[in-house]
């Protein structure tokens, strides 16, 4: 069943992506965010893993958002997810990937997820991976912004949070090609001064 016309309309709509929502600093930046919102004006949709790390940070999110569970796997077709598996290794940096951000398979996940809802603004708060900011970016005419936390080649490339598996997904996803995406979002936000420069 495809959903529609959940949103508020008169409101600037948000789609947030919130990540593993487990417990740690993003997460508790994000949660603090969401309480200094100011919901007359924002209609805010949340998207978060619910798993055993997640579900107490689910339980403090501000009553005003509209929280939306990630479940179930991305519908890829044999040679979609080849064709995925390439942007990981690889990113977004010739014509040939470029066009694969239109690929059909990131449109039907955004369907599977959002059904036909419009955003104004979608957000990849988690900062890390590529599946879903490539998923956020199918919402048509939507303004794109994409978080840094963290000085992400030291952070992606830290070996202690892997074995720990802080960052189960982190060495399917090189830093090289993280960054290519930010050519496709209107605004990359750095969590401090600090971080913006580390990362230029």
């Amino acid at each position: 069943r495809v959903l529609s016309g959940f949103v508020t309309v008169q409101k600037k709509r948000l789609l947030i992506n919130g990540g593993s929502f487990a417990m740690n600093g993003v997460t508790t930046s994000l949660l603090t965010m969401l309480n200094m919102l100011d919901y007359d004006k924002y209609d805010v949709s949340l998207m978060v893993i619910p798993d055993e790390r997640s579900m107490d940070n689910i339980m403090k999110i501000n009553d005003h958002v509209r929280v939306l569970c990630r479940v179930g796997q991305i519908p890829f077709g044999l040679g979609e997810l080849v064709r995925h598996k390439s942007i990981v290794r690889r990113g977004l940096n010739d014509k040939l990937y470029k066009e694969l951000t239109t690929d059909g398979s990131y449109k039907r996940n955004y369907t599977r997820s959002f059904g036909n809802s419009k955003f104004d603004t979608v957000i990849d708060y988690s900062g890390y991976g590529i599946t879903q900011p490539l998923t956020l970016m199918q919402c048509e005419g939507a303004k794109r912004v994409i978080w840094q936390h963290n000085d992400l080649l030291l952070d992606l490339t830290n070996s202690q949070k892997k074995k720990r598996g802080v960052y189960r997904r982190s060495s399917a996803t090189p830093i090289e090609s993280l960054v290519t995406l930010y050519d496709y979002f209107d605004e990359v936000v750095s969590c401090s001064e600090a971080i913006m420069k580390t990362n230029r």
